[in-house]
């Protein structure tokens, strides 16, 4: 009984669906990575990772504040038993968005060959810059919906929606390339083709989902008052995730620039920068799944738990989540120590890539952690302080690769990540204390887990190295089998942590509806 009740509480039933959901999505992307690896190579990558931050920018622009607001505000007209409030706010929400995505795409579209050739120096960029604004109001009118969704705790649409976006996304990939016959126009513009029809199909479906489900009416909604509700929490949403998107731009720009007078060689920089933007990144985030989907049920949830004042609430869900995230982070860092060559060799046949996924690991914790953090200090309407505390993050990195990319090279950046996310965790953690008590149980969240992850790690890959030896001395060792043998393994390693440190934790978490 107390298991059927833990599942159905829409705080876990919510995280479950959007892990999963995001969990396939990010396999896939995964896979399409290696795929766009093989098909236009680590410089053209390293190109379309240069256009990626302004796509970002215009996103965060027109509508990612909105979507927060939206999960944010709902919830609490839903307690207040107010859902004309719930779509007059949807509306609103929706007539800024789109209003400003338009802005956005005009500005783009008609400025790409100055931000090509004047900010990204690179005048390979200019077209993809046309075809991925483009999809912006697709984009925007998408985020809203998944903002009412999200508000509602109905995750689902969102988990199939980014599903459809990654599937099509690859498909649409694959057929122009298939249509390309001439090698030189496979290059990053297919990447942002690919793009603009994953975000068009995912909005049909969204847009498909709100109709069927869209109940009741914004008759009597207080507008006026709605609307500076919103723009009181939407704003500053948009302004933490537009500066933090504009400060990694500036970041994803600098990188490739400062590793040119480390290598004194633009070509070998860039491949360099598309190997850890491209290839080694996405692998440290790939568990993220796991806690991201935690992150999108923790604002509305805390939201709701914050009208209602119930501190007993908030702290078991914070702990918990917190506890859930360090498992994580210490499964993810053990990991790709072990095997982060192997993945590297396998996925990309790069060890400059598995070399990065070394160095990167140790930053998962901190990654997981701080990501909840955020999502808990903006669901208590902290989203002021949570901006200031990004852009404070942001700014160590870019100091970071200013001072020390250039005499150190790539090494330089990574220790500035490293140095960012430390900050930027603990500032989180002590900004939340006085709102909520955080008790974790070091024993329980870090020691015991660290010990299981290095000596369930440790056997595993042991086994994984007598095993490709073997076939290896027989000459039975294919790519192919190496792959296979890698995942059968590092599922194995997986099994077995999480059913050790999760042995307990239905029962210990107490997390109640």
């Amino acid at each position: 009984m107390e298991e059927r009740k833990f599942i159905k509480n829409p705080l876990i039933k919510g995280t479950l669906i959007l892990t999963v959901g995001g969990l396939i999505t990010r396999l896939i992307g995964f896979y399409y990575r290696v795929f766009l690896n093989d098909l236009i190579g680590a410089r053209q990558i390293g190109i379309y990772q240069l256009v990626i931050p302004i796509y970002i920018v215009a996103i965060s622009f027109c509508c990612q504040g909105f979507q927060a607001a939206l999960t944010r505000l709902i919830p609490t007209y839903i307690v207040k038993k107010q859902k004309n409030q719930v779509w007059g706010t949807y509306y609103i929400a929706l007539l800024f968005s789109m209003a400003l995505s338009i802005i956005a795409t005009m500005f783009l579209y008609c400025n790409a060959n100055f931000l090509g050739t004047h900010y990204l120096n690179n005048p390979e960029t200019i077209p993809c810059i046309r075809v991925i604004s483009l999809g912006i109001p697709f984009v925007a009118w998408k985020c809203c919906i998944h903002g009412y969704f999200m508000g509602m705790k109905q995750s689902s649409i969102l988990a199939v929606s980014q599903l459809i976006e990654q599937l099509f996304r690859v498909v649409g990939t694959f057929l122009l390339a298939v249509g390309l016959q001439s090698e030189q126009l496979r290059t990053a513009i297919l990447a942002t083709y690919g793009i603009l029809i994953g975000e068009i199909t995912s909005f049909l479906y969204s847009y498909i989902a709100f109709r069927r489900h869209k109940s009741g009416s914004a008759r009597s909604a207080k507008y006026i008052q709605l609307t500076k509700s919103l723009l009181h929490d939407s704003i500053p949403f948009t302004a933490n995730r537009l500066s933090t998107t504009l400060l990694q731009s500036v970041e994803a720009t600098l990188i490739p620039a400062m590793l040119t007078l480390f290598f004194q060689d633009g070509d070998y920089a860039l491949t360099v920068f598309g190997v850890m933007t491209g290839m080694a990144i996405p692998f440290i985030l790939l568990p993220s799944t796991l806690t991201n989907s935690l992150c999108s049920m923790l604002m509305p949830a805390v939201s709701e738990q914050h009208t209602k004042d119930n501190q007993e609430q908030l702290a078991n869900m914070t702990n918990g989540s917190l506890h859930f995230c360090l498992l994580v982070g210490v499964f993810s860092t053990v990991l790709f120590v072990f095997f982060g060559k192997e993945l590297g060799m396998t996925f990309f046949q790069n060890s400059l890539a598995g070399e990065f996924i070394v160095m990167l690991a140790f930053l998962c914790p901190f990654i997981y952690v701080s990501a909840t953090l955020s999502s808990i200090l903006n669901g208590l309407g902290k989203t002021g302080l949570n901006l200031f505390l990004h852009i404070l993050s942001i700014s160590v990195r870019i100091l970071f690769i200013v001072l020390l990319v250039p005499k150190v090279g790539i090494r330089g950046c990574m220790w500035g990540m490293l140095a960012s996310y430390l900050l930027l965790t603990g500032c989180l953690g002590f900004s939340i204390l006085p709102k909520i008590k955080i008790n974790i149980d070091c024993y329980k969240s870090i020691v015991i887990p660290v010990f299981m992850a290095v000596l369930v790690g440790t056997a595993c890959f042991l086994l994984y190295e007598k095993g490709i030896d073997m076939l290896s001395a027989k000459k039975e060792i294919t790519n192919l089998i190496r792959l296979v043998i890698l995942t059968i393994t590092i599922c194995g390693y997986g099994i077995i942590y999480f059913s050790i440190t999760l042995f307990h934790e239905i029962k210990r978490l107490k997390i109640r509806e």
